[in-house]
């Protein structure tokens, strides 16, 4: 006769010994059967039927065994997973609490209002999968770990949506302080070097060159006023801040090096010139090429002066 035997939940809800008894029975019946037949000289089937039986149990193995392994899964996954889920709710708990003081501070832009909306959906849903779950665990109906670890693994899912959206708008909150910081930082720095780039002007002391250059500095002194007075009006447009910041950026930046490289240049060229003013007393020749060179300086042709005072 059959005897077999496993302690572990059963397939379909049912309780696995039941199961077992079941097919344990049937299975005795025909090998009944078969016994009796063969007495009688009668073996028609009885290979065929020994065989059923064979893959039957051989089909019960394998399914005991993936419900052995999913067993081992949920038991090492679930408890870390449930503590991951009780993180993520504390966390997102606290980002809703203090979002009326970010809106206080800030202008939070219209899709990042509705990701938060869509997020609120996203931590429902995981609260649902894991009820839902927890039914399963609790139920007095036993569950097949194979169940338990699908339902498991639906958690999962919803705990990665989930957090995936409650970092990306964490990091969002981040960048509107980290933005405003930056503002702050390149008023102060900015100011500094047009400072330095307006002194700089004014010792090359070329007013017909440098002239043009006064309504670009005092464009970007504007604008620092600006980024300055965006700072100081509450909620800040951190948007709009971030524009004027990447302006003042690529305006500042161009002019600045186009300043300092012209007053390297000046300065080479004036010494260019006053190297050559040796020959100038007894030179007609040179004083004639100094006065021409002269005034080309004073046009800001500081390469071309460099070049020919040096020819």
């Amino acid at each position: 006769s059959v005897h077999y035997s496993c302690g572990y939940i059963g397939f379909n809800g049912e309780d696995n010994s039941l199961y077992e008894e079941e097919n344990i029975s049937k299975w005795n019946e025909q090998l009944e059967t078969i016994k009796k037949n063969v007495s009688s000289l009668s073996i028609k089937g009885a290979v065929e039927t020994c065989n059923n039986i064979i893959q039957e149990i051989e089909k019960l193995d394998a399914l005991l065994e993936e419900e052995i392994a999913d067993k081992k899964l949920f038991e090492s996954e679930s408890d870390e997973l449930y503590q991951k889920v009780k993180v993520l709710d504390d966390s997102f708990l606290k980002v809703c609490a203090y979002l009326p003081d970010v809106y206080k501070v800030y202008v939070v832009e219209q899709s990042q209002k509705e990701r938060i909306e869509i997020l609120k959906g996203d931590i429902n849903q995981l609260w649902a999968t894991k009820r839902s779950l927890d039914g399963f665990i609790h139920s007095e109906t036993k569950q097949p770990y194979s169940v338990l670890h699908s339902k498991l693994e639906a958690l999962k899912v919803d705990y990665e949506v989930a957090n995936t959206a409650l970092n990306d708008f964490k990091a969002y909150l981040v960048s509107l302080r980290i933005s405003c910081e930056e503002a702050y930082s390149m008023i102060f720095l900015y100011f500094y070097r047009a400072k330095q780039i307006e002194n700089t002007i004014r010792t090359m002391d070329i007013p017909e060159h440098t002239d043009s250059y006064k309504e670009r500095l005092e464009s970007i002194f504007a604008l620092l006023n600006e980024i300055d007075g965006s700072l100081k009006i509450k909620p800040i447009d951190v948007a709009a801040l971030n524009e004027k910041a990447e302006t003042l950026k690529e305006t500042a930046n161009d002019f600045f090096e186009l300043v300092e490289e012209e007053a390297r240049q000046c300065q080479l060229a004036e010494s260019a010139i006053v190297y050559a003013n040796r020959d100038r007393n007894h030179q007609s020749d040179v004083h004639q090429q100094l006065t021409a060179l002269e005034s080309d300086f004073r046009c800001g042709e500081f390469d071309k002066v460099y070049v020919e005072a040096n020819a």
